[in-house]
């Protein structure tokens, strides 16, 4: 991946993540994985939501808290395996869709505490 991908998924309004809170992996946030196929702490693994897609998924269980991609990567220090997303083609497909379809305007971020 090069810098201006890297860049253009920090920037999207519109690539979320959900952390599910009930998963414990001793300090590391645990995500919904790729494809819906289980769970990961890896964030390169994670999969990849609309801001529409997250909120409802976390309406119908409040113990997913959805994350904007690009606030964790910054968070992370850039430390996570870019180069380990499935298949660049198919996640390059996604992040377009995701950026075309930046419908919605409300955050649902984390809460206070």
């Amino acid at each position: 991946m090069d810098i201006k991908q890297l860049e253009h998924l920090i920037r999207s309004q519109n690539l979320h993540v959900l952390q599910d809170t009930r998963v414990k992996a001793g300090d590391a946030m645990v995500f919904h994985a790729w494809d819906h196929k289980g769970h990961t702490t890896d964030l390169s693994k994670a999969h990849l939501f609309t801001l529409k897609e997250a909120n409802l998924q976390k309406a119908e269980r409040p113990t997913d808290q959805p994350y904007r991609l690009g606030d964790l990567i910054v968070a992370a220090g850039l430390s996570v395996d870019l180069a380990r997303f499935p298949s660049p083609e198919q996640r390059a497909r996604e992040v377009t869709k995701f950026c075309l379809d930046d419908d919605e305007s409300e955050y649902v971020g984390p809460g206070p505490g």
